[in-house]
């Protein structure tokens, strides 16, 4: 079996037990309780996939090290590779309904203390469609739509290919707002640069960046409404490979690149990032970016 496959295997494996156990806790009527409003929306949800998660690569005869916005990271012991995850994203779309997106993310990378060039895999499940977004490294972005009702209809992922601000018509511009809500400057900036939208799921952003309906997406770590809300790399690990294997560029506000920087979700590492549909586009946003907060 190749790497790919293999990788594609566990990945799929593991959203399809994250998919069955929250079945399970809607049946229950338990979707939406929320038990932990300390850092962010917590629901019980949230707790019971992370237990999924852990269990699931428990399971698998590699060791993993688990890193997820709930239970931040456990000890290595030895662990050979590490998983990035985010157990739902999204999750004010899960309590707040409306059919908006939301869902489990899975990164992977065969190091326990990764680089964001060390991702080789991600998948992110959207709940509501269930629609399965999926990259592996070298081997291109997809997405099968429908795919937790037994669909395989896959489509490959690419970019819209943009390359400039300033032409017509303007780019389609996704703003985590709620990330965002202590730069108003720059969130008003953005809104002006282009046709903004905001999905409230980062991994959906990125998603629709890497299938062309959108150019970019900016997010950050300036939340207003939570002081203790971090972005750290628990959707950001796979939304910068879906979004290179797509043909597009991720970069920090500053221009740099994020391939040489650790994802470091034990240390609580932080990152304000663009993802654009092409190097081109990220390096004219990022610029406009600093004009703007310097």
């Amino acid at each position: 079996m190749s790497e790919t496959k293999r990788l594609r295997s566990v990945v799929r494996g593991c959203l399809r037990r994250i998919h069955d156990d929250f079945t399970g806790i809607e049946l229950r009527g338990e979707r939406t309780r929320v038990i932990d409003r300390s850092v962010d929306f917590s629901t019980k949800a949230d707790s019971i996939i992370s237990r999924t998660i852990r269990a699931y690569f428990d399971s698998l005869p590699e060791s993993y090290v688990v890193f997820s916005e709930e239970r931040e990271h456990d000890t290595d012991h030895g662990a050979t590779r590490a998983v990035i995850a985010d157990e739902i994203d999204g999750t004010a779309n899960l309590i707040g309904g409306g059919g908006l997106p939301f869902g489990p993310v899975i990164a992977i990378a065969p190091d326990p203390d990764p680089l964001f060039a060390d991702i080789t895999a991600v998948g992110f499940l959207s709940i509501p469609t269930g629609d399965l977004y999926e990259a592996y490294r070298g081997a291109g972005a997809s997405v099968v739509t429908g795919w937790i009702g037994g669909r395989n209809d896959t489509q490959l992922l690419s970019t819209s290919g943009r390359t400039r601000l300033s032409a017509e018509p303007p780019p389609n511009v996704l703003v985590d707002q709620y990330m965002l809500g202590d730069r108003p400057e720059l969130a008003r900036t953005l809104w002006t640069t282009g046709y903004p939208g905001d999905f409230r799921s980062w991994a959906y952003h990125t998603a629709a960046v890497a299938r062309g309906s959108y150019d970019l997406a900016i997010t950050g770590d300036h939340c207003a409404l939570n002081d203790a809300k971090r972005a750290t790399a628990e959707e950001l690990a796979g939304g910068y490979l879906l979004i290179r294997e797509a043909g597009g560029h991720v970069t920090t506000w500053n221009g740099g690149r994020l391939d040489s920087k650790r994802i470091g979700m034990a240390d609580t590492a932080t990152f304000d990032v663009v993802a654009a549909a092409s190097e081109e586009l990220a390096v004219a946003a990022s610029k406009r970016i600093r004009e703007t907060i310097e």
